[in-house]
């Protein structure tokens, strides 16, 4: 994650905030960004991938 991501997270909140808010956004947007990067690399799985691996875990 670069600093710029997290000052424009910061100043998108209001003057008062939690501090959990931050920190729940910041983890979403690392997450996002990881994700991207993952798929630029390839490594994805199709959805009829998904379903099997969902069923799985239903067992």
């Amino acid at each position: 994650m670069q600093k710029s991501t997290i000052l424009e997270t910061l100043k998108s909140l209001p003057n008062d905030f939690n501090l959990d808010e931050l920190i729940e956004r910041l983890l979403v947007l690392d997450k996002i960004e990881h994700g991207l990067f993952e798929a630029e690399k390839g490594d994805l799985m199709n959805h009829s991938e998904v379903k099997k691996l969902i069923s799985e875990w239903k067992k």
